[in-house]
């Protein structure tokens, strides 16, 4: 079983590169010095949620673990206040 996991883990970091790598030439527009501090850290803060998301989404999934639901739904609601309301 471990096997799988390191597997399983593999496509999740090939995964979350190819997410990067996309991100990254679509946003090719916006400089980081363009950004203000405080934009940047929200910048950050919101990649680093949606990353654990995901990944706590994938191992949920492979787990087959149906309490991280709730914890989805929590950080459902920190993503939710990054955007107006």
């Amino acid at each position: 079983m471990p096997e799988r996991r390191q597997a399983f883990q593999r496509e999740l970091d090939a995964i979350d590169a190819k997410v990067i790598e996309l991100l990254a030439t679509k946003a090719d527009h916006i400089r980081n010095e363009d950004l203000s501090p405080r934009s940047r850290e929200l910048v950050e803060r919101m990649g680093n949620l949606a990353v654990g998301m995901f990944r706590r989404t994938a191992d949920s999934w492979y787990q087959r673990d149906h309490r991280a639901a709730a914890v989805l739904a929590e950080r459902d609601s920190e993503w939710a206040s990054f955007t107006p309301a």
